[in-house]
């Protein structure tokens, strides 16, 4: 019984290490350069005027943003996207673009890197200028104006949670697809250009 329990123990262990593995094991993807931002790595895509930092969901890492990425820089922009998700590293990503100028910073953030961005936009009004939140997990509202583009599945577990912030913030524009994709799982899904689109609608504000 007590040798079982440990190996069910180990087991969750490993699980709980797979994120930190994944970030260990993940390549600089095509046409991107790694940096440091924050104390943690990051890759960067592009060299425009403006910045969008993108935080990924925790089964995810930074490498798997590369698709979006790429597209997004192609708009003109400067994408950083950050292996920490935790608050403080995305605060060091945009105080980072704009200590270099960036005219404009918006942050990213799918599952619990919407979390992240959340979290640090509900302590801080200038946390950004613009936010993108892909199947946030729980109801927190920014505070401030930041313009806000809220995306989420129809079936997905979490379906409520993004038109409930939208509702919460004044002009804030709200995508529910159908379907049950979660988070970067979005861009995968069959409205994952649909999705896309939005993204850089919202980004570029055409």
């Amino acid at each position: 019984m007590v040798a079982g329990r440990r190996r069910r123990v180990a087991a969750l262990g490993a699980v709980a290490l797979l994120p930190a593995l994944l970030a260990a094991c993940s390549s600089t993807p095509d046409g991107a350069e790694e940096v440091e931002v924050g104390g943690g790595p990051a890759f960067v895509w592009g060299d425009g005027d403006r910045t969008v930092v993108l935080a990924h969901g925790a089964s995810y890492d930074a490498a798997s943003w590369a698709e979006q990425a790429t597209v997004i820089a192609e708009d003109g922009a400067t994408v950083v996207a950050t292996e920490e998700i935790t608050p403080q590293a995305l605060a060091a990503a945009v105080e980072r673009a704009r200590t270099d100028g960036a005219r404009e910073v918006a942050l990213v953030g799918a599952s619990a890197g919407a979390d992240a961005v959340l979290a640090l936009c509900a302590a801080e009004a200038d946390c950004a200028d613009r936010l993108v939140l892909l199947s946030p997990n729980a109801v927190v509202v920014p505070r401030g104006d930041v313009p806000g583009l809220y995306v989420a599945s129809e079936d997905e577990v979490v379906a409520d949670v993004a038109p409930r912030i939208a509702g919460a913030v004044d002009g804030a524009d709200l995508l529910l697809v159908p379907g049950d994709a979660h988070a970067q799982g979005l861009f995968d899904s069959p409205e994952g250009e649909q999705v896309l689109e939005a993204v850089r609608d919202h980004l570029q504000d055409r």
